[in-house]
């Protein structure tokens, strides 16, 4: 009896840890997928302000928009347009906040210098 005891919470155990393994491995594909995607942007983003000229912003506010737009994309629940734009909006700002503290991170390291 105890053999079997033993035996069920093996399998229960296993079972847990395989569920554990699918997720992490579902959300590192999700990582890596958003990374490619944010990086392929950037560099195609690069080939354009290099021909019509322009501010190139830091690869991390692609990434930083990625994620965020991917949490938007991924959520079970349907999301409404109205909480689209505020999603989107927040998004944005999170974004602009990076890039005026690149441009200030920079500007102070070159004062340093």
């Amino acid at each position: 009896m105890s053999a079997g005891i033993g035996g069920l919470f093996a399998i229960i155990g296993n079972v847990i840890n395989n569920l554990i393994n699918k997720k992490a491995e579902s959300n590192k594909q999700i990582k890596d997928v958003i990374l490619k995607t944010a990086m392929d942007n950037w560099k195609e983003n690069m080939e354009i302000t290099k021909i019509n000229g322009g501010i190139i912003t830091p690869l991390e506010s692609y990434i930083v928009h990625m994620s965020i737009l991917s949490d938007i994309l991924l959520e079970p629940k349907e999301i409404t347009e109205k909480a689209l734009i505020e999603r989107l909006k927040k998004s944005q700002k999170i974004v602009d906040a990076y890039i005026k503290f690149d441009k200030e991170s920079k500007a102070e390291r070159r004062k340093n210098t």
